[in-house]
């Protein structure tokens, strides 16, 4: 029990090492008093928030900030119509967010145009944009909808791009190229905002320069809406390394045959349970349903490769009844392994940007086992070695704790498992039963 607790311990300090979370701030809708209400300002807002969250779910630790979280973050005087454009980036860093986004409204003759631009805040980059125009408040919305998935995956990818490069200047030539490139960076985002400036008029009159980004088909837009639409199921490959370890057993020293008639007790067993464990691995596939953000079904289909070894001094001591004592004293090494399919079935609780838990029940099946023994006494060395003497079925509980990142287009989840066996290894009543530490990957890319 002292190196069950002792590695759950471990297990529970290194965790916190794995979390990493982005913010994505979604800003209110900017547009003239006399063009929109107040109302609709806030309503094509938290439209375009609600496309970042199918876009940046909480699965793969993205926080989106609510309207809440921005005014209470906000400095004292501060107002989030104070600017715009790559002023956002500022805003963004004063509310303490990894990326903002906002969308602007503005006349286009006598329709409604709308342009909404995303800005990474540590290098005030604009990472993406898109504009559209509409004869009514319906229309911007529509827009929102059809251009917001791939406006926010170009986000979730800059992300990873983001902690995949390195681009910090060694020496006096790097600072001056990485400069330059920053420069260049800086055009492209003013340019670009030229650009959707003379695609929009303002209420003052100011002459259109030219035509308006055309926006893509409808059955275009509801495809890219659709592939980009948050997935209710995942499929993915799994890898793990295995704590291997029994419990629950003396290996049947305390049962020791004795038909000499003599009385005989036993010293030493429990230092061959206490001693004993290994390291082993599994590999498989995986599978989760997304019930919701906060609740999830998890199952995975693997082959499990475990092996342990423990070693013991054994003392037994035999005494007549006129209490004369004889004593041999025995070292046992033992060792086991076997290979077992197995099939955990999880619930999955979620805490949104943190973490999640899961515990349910794990079928395994062994399909290989193997033991072996060493015994020397003072006499000579003997060796045993049995195969196939473990129980087809075994019936484990399983529960732990993990994180999801985001990598690219693609997701990782780090899970850290214990498992503990209900049912014994082999019909002996003194078999063991496993208990296993677990630190499982599993790439989701479906």
């Amino acid at each position: 029990m002292n190196k069950i607790c002792s590695f759950a311990v471990t297990l529970l300090l290194l965790f916190p090492c794995l979390l990493s979370a982005k913010y994505m701030a979604v800003l209110e809708t900017l547009s003239p008093q006399d063009l929109l209400t107040t109302q609709e300002r806030l309503f094509l807002t938290d439209i375009l928030r609600g496309q970042a969250v199918n876009i940046l779910p909480a699965e793969q630790n993205w926080t989106i900030m609510t309207r809440e979280n921005i005014n209470v973050m906000l400095p004292p005087g501060k107002s989030i119509e104070d600017c715009e454009g790559s002023c956002l980036a500022e805003t963004g860093k004063n509310i303490a967010a990894d990326y903002v986004a906002q969308a602007r409204i503005s006349q286009f003759g006598k329709s409604l145009a709308i342009t909404a631009e995303v800005y990474e805040t540590a290098s005030s980059k604009l990472v993406a944009s898109f504009v559209g125009k509409g004869e009514t408040v319906e229309d911007i919305e529509r827009i929102i909808k059809e251009q917001a998935p791939a406006f926010f995956q170009k986000a979730r990818d800059n992300a990873f791009n983001a902690s995949k490069y390195d681009n910090t200047p060694k020496n006096e030539d790097a600072i001056k190229t990485n400069k330059s490139a920053t420069e260049q960076e800086t055009a492209k985002a003013d340019e670009t905002r030229q650009k959707a400036d003379t695609a929009y008029a303002e209420l003052n009159g100011k002459k259109v320069a030219a035509k308006p980004a055309e926006i893509p088909s409808k059955q275009k837009a509801t495809e890219e809406a659709t592939e980009s639409k948050a997935k209710s199921f995942w499929g993915g490959i799994v890898a793990g390394v295995i704590y291997n370890d029994f419990y629950s057993s003396h290996f049947g020293l305390n049962n020791i045959k004795n038909e000499t008639g003599y009385e005989h007790s036993v010293d030493g067993s429990d230092d061959l349970l206490s001693s004993f464990w290994g390291i082993g691995f599994k590999a498989g596939i995986g599978g989760l349903f997304i019930a919701s953000p906060y609740f999830s079904l998890h199952g995975e289909l693997g082959l499990a490769f475990r092996q342990g070894t423990g070693k013991t001094n054994l003392t037994i001591t035999l005494s007549d009844k006129d209490k004369a004592e004889k004593k041999s004293d025995l070292e046992i090494e033992y060792t086991a392994s076997q290979l077992n399919i197995d099939i955990p079935l999880l619930a999955r609780v979620t805490i949104p940007s943190a973490f999640y838990i899961e515990a349910g029940p794990m079928l395994s099946f062994n399909v290989y086992s193997k033991s072996k023994s060493k015994i020397t006494d003072i006499y000579d060395t003997k060796n045993y070695e049995t195969k196939g003497d473990l129980k087809a079925f075994e019936f484990d509980i399983a529960t732990g704790l993990g994180i999801t990142r985001n990598i690219g287009k693609s997701i990782l989840d780090f899970n850290l498992r214990m498992v503990f066996g209900m049912t014994r290894i082999s019909d002996s009543k003194d078999s063991p039963k496993t208990w296993q530490g677990q630190l499982n990957i599993t790439y989701w890319f479906l």
